[in-house]
């Protein structure tokens, strides 16, 4: 993940539409682990616990958003330790877009 975070710093330093919206897309779903934080409002997530992304699957989910895309996928684990996988999709335009939660696997 160490490597993530350097590229996303060095992205933010570049700018750019494809910058801005990498950085909103970490901004709620951070590479670093948020054991026991609450899901940001408005994610549709209030009933799921914490989630830790997989740092391959964390990267090819930012290329995407820097392509554009506006829906990806996540694979990770919940905090119980199980396989988990999100669904995430960018809804709206510009300073309104937001992402949400479509669907998330791996709950018991």
């Amino acid at each position: 993940m160490e490597e993530v975070v350097e590229w996303l710093a060095e992205l933010g330093e570049a700018g750019g539409r494809g910058g801005e919206a990498v950085r909103r897309f970490a901004a709620l779903f951070p590479p670093s682990t948020r054991w026991g934080e609450p899901w940001p409002p408005g994610l549709g997530a209030d009933d799921l616990p914490p989630f830790r992304p997989d740092a391959r699957s964390y990267a090819a989910a930012l290329r995407e958003v820097l392509a554009g895309r506006r829906r990806v996928r996540l694979a990770g684990r919940w905090d119980d330790g199980a396989a988990a996988t999100l669904t995430l999709s960018l809804a709206g335009v510009g300073d309104g877009a937001a992402w949400t939660i479509l669907e998330a696997t791996g709950l018991a």
